[in-house]
């Protein structure tokens, strides 16, 4: 069942759409999985920074969104056309997706879900809409994909998946992409229980595939070290597709970004590669292996960077580096980051873990130069910051935004001043 936007009231109903289909990489609870049980000391707690705190850091609210119902937050997924979160049942209500504007934090729509939401959902966004058309948003719940209406959060139709999800799906206008613990790739078009190509890689496979702007090429890794490229409605073509082994087991999505595709690998390597015919552009050599996606933002034509982290697991370190995009030149690195948060107008905005520093923050470096220039203390309550990719931060209403969501479903949207 959903209760689309016409429930919600007249002001979801002006909206206007554009952009390409995005696939955001996963926006995890930043210390693993939550559980219910975790979180019912935490739903009767309101987490908000103070106006006071946020000026002293350069911030301002933009908006807030009180805790709504009775469910705890599961995950959380920022992407182009909106914030999505999901939740677990609780004993009132099912589990449930809902879509929030990033705009004014008004939720859009919500989706009662048959279990809790595992992959991040996508959004495919056609090029034009006709009669009975409508933007989709995709998500596999217990090997079930499901379709919805973007708009409305309307379900237009759900299906077994002929294999085992293990990812997220991605979509074009005729189907959609996944992979599956058997270490196959499969296409399947929508609505279909039957699959239109596949391909066995040589591991299991869970990190999401990603699409080009045009959706012509699917770029996925596996757990056998090797990044490759199919045509999403055909598969494997032999002189389009290609594969590209690393050293080791691939755990993260990788990023399609102009003409390159960037990919983390655990061989402490992350891998810059020419879309069009696998070959290695540069290699970049880290501390430990990388087990996150990694993040491209542009501060203007021609000065586009990397982030990426590693992590040590028998030390419990996470180290940033920011790495040139063109050259795959280290610029700088910044030790004890859980994660890549926003782009600002001058800086980066990072996460730091409590176990990497001994306090969780928001912490502002110079772009240039990876130099500390202020930090806002997080608190535990706001369990989700997810990354804003803004359009690789060339969308400048996005830049400096930060979304804080925590386990009782408060939303603060903070911004540079």
């Amino acid at each position: 069942m959903s209760m689309n936007a016409r429930a919600l009231g007249p002001f979801v109903l002006s909206f206007t759409l554009v952009g390409v289909l995005l696939i955001a990489g996963c926006e995890t609870h930043e210390s693993g999985t939550v559980r219910s049980e975790t979180l019912s000391s935490k739903v009767r707690t309101t987490a908000r920074i103070s106006q006071q705190d946020l000026a002293a850091a350069g911030f301002e609210e933009i908006w807030y969104n009180h805790p709504q119902g009775d469910n705890p937050v599961n995950s959380v997924y920022l992407q182009r056309s909106g914030l999505f979160v999901a939740t677990l049942p609780s004993s009132q209500e099912p589990a449930r997706l809902k879509l929030i504007k990033r705009k004014d934090g008004f939720t859009r729509w919500y989706y009662d879900l048959e279990a809790p939401l595992e992959h991040a959902p996508s959004v495919y966004l056609y090029s034009t809409l006709g009669p009975n058309k409508y933007h989709e948003v995709f998500f596999p719940i217990s090997d079930t994909v499901h379709c919805l209406t973007l708009d409305f959060g309307d379900p237009l139709w759900k299906t077994a998946a002929p294999f085992s999800v293990s990812t997220s799906v991605v979509a074009d206008e005729n189907g959609y992409v996944a992979g599956s613990d058997s270490g196959r790739v499969y296409g399947v078009a929508k609505n279909s229980s039957f699959d239109t190509w596949t391909y066995r890689t040589g591991g299991h496979i869970e990190a999401s595939p990603v699409t080009n702007t045009n959706q012509t090429s699917t770029f996925v890794g596996s757990s056998d070290g090797t990044l490759y490229r199919f045509s999403t409605n055909a598969g494997y073509r032999q002189g389009f597709s290609w594969s590209f082994p690393t050293g080791a087991p691939i755990m993260a999505a990788p990023v399609a970004f102009s003409q390159w595709v960037l990919v983390s690998s655990t061989d402490y390597k992350l891998y810059c590669l020419a879309a069009g015919d696998g070959s290695s552009v540069w290699e970049f050599l880290a501390e430990a292996p990388i087990v996150d996606a990694p993040v491209v933002y542009s501060f203007k034509a021609g000065q586009e960077f990397v982030f990426v982290i590693s992590e040590d697991r028998v030390r419990k370190t996470r180290r940033l580096f920011c790495v040139r995009l063109r050259d795959g030149e280290a610029q700088w690195e910044f030790p004890g980051v859980r994660k890549v948060v926003s782009l600002g107008r001058n800086t980066l905005y990072v996460l730091t873990g409590k176990a990497s520093t001994g306090q969780r923050a928001l912490v502002a470096l110079d772009r240039k130069s990876g130099k500390e220039k202020n930090r806002l203390a997080i608190s535990n309550d706001f369990r989700f910051v997810p990354t804003n990719h803004a359009n690789a931060g060339r969308d400048r209403h996005e830049r400096g935004r930060i979304y804080l969501v925590s386990g009782n479903g408060a939303v603060q949207a903070i911004a540079e001043k």
